[in-house]
Parts: structure tokens; sequence; C-alpha cells
């Protein structure tokens, strides 16, 4: 650990304490910003997150620094159960791009063809496989659920 990190997570411990998920003043900072007080605001896309010397932080990467040090390059914070409002160190996880996209809802696995039916299709390391053909929808989504459970495996503790 480089001692830009320990100083950065220093800095952390001591501008606040974790409670609960959440990061709490430690001293008065400003008016909105008072010893004991929550830290941050929830942002767009239901993000929580924090100004500290006029800069913007998620506040789910604070946490996680406060915890656990430096982020390494090329990793993601993760909510595990998907609530961007939660952030429980227990539920915070650092994953590579992929592997966070992966833990979304936002992808079907399919697309509809000129025919009607579905194509289903996953992507995993880099590798497309075809999953096949399906008359319905439903098919096509548990093709694609079943092969999200054996390839999308997130095996990180951390």
């Amino acid at each position: 650990m480089s001692n830009s990190t320990s100083m950065q997570q220093a800095l952390l411990q001591e501008i606040f304490e974790y409670s609960g998920g959440e990061l709490l003043w430690r001293y008065d900072r400003a008016p909105r910003a008072r010893k004991g007080a929550k830290a941050g605001s929830v942002m767009n896309h239901g993000y929580k997150g924090v100004k500290i010397s006029g800069k913007t932080y998620l506040l789910s990467r604070l946490i996680y620094v406060y915890h656990y040090g430096e982020i390494p390059e090329g990793l993601f914070v993760d909510h595990i159960d998907r609530d961007p409002t939660n952030n429980k160190i227990e539920n915070l996880r650092l994953l590579t791009h992929a592997e966070n996209t992966w833990n979304t809802e936002k992808s079907k696995g399919f697309h509809v063809l000129p025919s009607g039916n579905f194509r289903t299709e996953i992507t995993a390391k880099g590798v497309k496989y075809s999953l096949g053909v399906f008359n319905t929808q439903a098919e096509a989504m548990l093709a694609y659920g079943s092969a999200k459970i054996k390839l999308h495996r997130i095996e990180r503790i951390v």
C-alpha cells in the first residue's frame, strides 16, 4: 500500500466515523455538515455522494477506502444487492468493469427476430455464446438466466 493511499484512508478516518453503511462527520465542517450528522446525499441514479473540498465522491467508494485502503486501478465498487443506497461494508466488493456489468438487471440477454422468435446470447470473459433461438420470451429468459449463473460467477469476497 502506498503512502498516498494510507494518507487518503487516514484522512477519511480522521474526518468520518463509519456506522451501519453511513459516514458520520467527526466534527462540524459546515452548517449542513455537523458533528454526528450523516455525510452526503442521494445524487442522480440513486447513488449517495459526499462533497469534500469542493469535489463530490461516491459514498460507496469512500466507505471502501475507509475500510480497506486504495482501490486498485480498473476496479469498481459494486453493491452486491444492487441497491445503490445500501453502503454497508459487507454489501460492497471490488469488481472489474465486465463483472460489474454482470450485476445488473438491464441486460435481457435476448433479442426478437423478424420471425417473432427470441435469439439468446451471453458474453463472458470476452467470448460470446449463442444459447439458441426460442419460441417465447420466457424460454429465452430462462436460458439466459441459467447461462448467467454458470458464466457470470463472481467469487471475489471483498
